[in-house]
């Protein structure tokens, strides 16, 4: 192996060898971050196909996050209609799959559920959900559940109150879920 000292190289070859020296020394992922934001960016299509790869959205959810990247209406369009052809993107089972989440993991009641349908779906798909898929669940169970979880447990009446009604249950359930529960003495 040969060596070569700075001196005997030209002004150029050694502006070179600092270049391949400064690239070196960068991180991986700089250079490929680099190399990735000279080249074109992706198409819609391809920018929604990975936000779907990460996890479930509706069509409105990309439609939005797809526009804030600026693509044009027209390739959004033309990404959501690829995307339900292939039934990578199906609106209903995003708000079945919601709802279920909704009301058996976070004890929602039908009101809270359908406002936080409405900022994720279009009206037309929640309509076609309600009020079939909430015949599924005893909201008055889930609300009697949901009071007897141990961070609740010791809670005043009025504070129990404040969540059910916070997690959109309605008077009838909240009823039900507080006949157990002593009122308090002035």
């Amino acid at each position: 192996m040969k060596f070569i000292h700075a001196k005997d190289l030209s002004e150029k070859e050694d502006l070179e060898v600092e270049d391949a020296q400064e690239e070196a020394s960068q991180p991986k992922s700089r250079r490929v971050q680099k190399e990735r934001a000279k080249k074109e960016p992706p198409s819609a299509q391809t920018a929604a196909l990975r936000l779907i790869s990460m996890r479930d959205h509706s069509g409105r959810q990309l439609r939005e996050k797809l526009s804030e990247r600026g693509y044009s209406p027209e390739e959004i369009e033309e990404a959501l209609v690829f995307l339900r052809e292939k039934r990578f993107l199906d609106d209903l089972r995003f708000g079945r799959n919601l709802i279920r989440y909704m009301a058996e993991r976070r004890y929602f009641g039908a009101y809270k559920i359908r406002m936080e349908l409405s900022l994720r779906l279009d009206r037309e798909y929640i309509d076609q959900l309600f009020p079939d898929e909430l015949e599924n669940y005893d909201f008055a169970a889930l609300a009697k559940e949901l009071v007897n979880k141990p961070q609740l447990r010791g809670k005043s009446r009025e504070a129990l109150i404040r969540k059910l009604k916070a997690n959109g249950y309605g008077v009838s359930e909240i009823r039900f879920a507080l006949a157990d529960v002593p009122r308090e003495k002035n």
